[in-house]
């Protein structure tokens, strides 16, 4: 699937929210398009939901960046880095190695009152890692925003045949498929 596709998912499941609030949204990917093999439902709601949190704890009139590169890993095979940023409330230090766990709320009093019940980012992480990836997140402090890091594997030989790849993998037979439940 087309990375650009999942973020215009992505970003339509969210413009409502961004637009009451007079957001500037800004999205810079790849010049050439980017081919994923993934779950376009799940990659969508990953992005969803990190736009819907940079929305949501974002004052009025803020700023979200959604940024997609190509990067070496750590081993030196290539990894698509999807960054989303925001100049929102920002995360206290001692919250963030707790940022993804289960109910976590960095302010419970703003996150009730928006919605929020504190399963979104443990879902990112988990739908991340089922994936192949991984999810991190950087904040220098209440009122500085933040920024979320999703990398996920990128296999930058399967770019060239993507079309002829996406209906190989369509005539395949089913006992050969990669399903995610």
């Amino acid at each position: 699937v087309k990375l650009a596709d999942i973020v215009r998912d992505a970003v339509e499941a969210n413009q409502a929210t961004i637009d009451s609030a007079l957001h500037e949204l800004t999205i810079t990917l790849p010049t050439q398009p980017v081919w994923l093999d993934v779950d376009p439902a799940r990659m969508t709601q990953v992005l969803a939901n990190l736009l819907n949190n940079a929305a949501k704890y974002t004052p009025e009139r803020g700023r979200i960046a959604l940024t997609a590169t190509v990067e070496p890993a750590a081993d030196g095979a290539a990894q698509l880095c999807i960054r989303v940023a925001d100049t929102g409330i920002g995360i206290k230090p001692e919250m963030l190695p707790r940022i993804f766990d289960m109910f976590t709320q960095v302010d419970s009093t703003l996150d009730r009152s928006q919605g929020g019940l504190g399963i979104g980012l443990t879902l990112v992480r988990r739908l991340v890692a089922m994936h192949g990836g991984s999810v991190e997140v950087t904040s220098a402090g209440p009122g500085t925003g933040s920024e979320f890091i999703v990398r996920l594997p990128y296999d930058e030989s399967a770019q060239r045949g993507s079309a002829n790849a996406s209906d190989a993998r369509r005539s395949r037979s089913p006992e050969s498929l990669r399903v995610l439940v």
